[in-house]
C-alpha cells in the first residue's frame, strides 16, 4: 500500500500510526494471505483483526441500539 493512501487514511480518522505496519495491516482485507506483516506472521491476512473490528462494530451499534426500545427486525438503524 502506498504511503500517499496511509497518510490519508491517518488524516481521515485523525491519527497518527507511530508504527505504520499496524496501519497498513488493519486496511488489508480480511483473508488476504498476506503471511508476514511488519516481521509478525499472520498466516489468515488480518483475518483476526477483523474479527476484532466486528466485535467492536457490534458491541457499539449495540449500545446505540438496545436503549432505544425499538424492534431489531424493523430495519430500523440507530441514530
Amino acid at each position: 500500500m502506498s504511503a500517499i493512501k496511509m497518510d490519508r487514511a491517518e488524516r481521515i480518522i485523525g491519527y497518527t500510526f507511530s508504527n505504520r505496519d499496524l496501519l497498513w495491516e488493519a486496511l488489508q482485507v480480511a483473508g488476504s494471505g498476506q503471511a508476514r506483516i511488519g516481521g509478525r506472521n499472520t498466516t489468515k491476512g488480518n483475518e483476526r483483526l477483523a474479527i476484532v473490528g466486528d466485535g467492536v462494530l457490534s458491541y457499539i451499534l449495540s449500545k446505540e441500539w438496545y436503549p432505544t426500545g425499538e424492534n431489531k427486525g424493523k430495519g430500523t438503524r440507530p441514530q
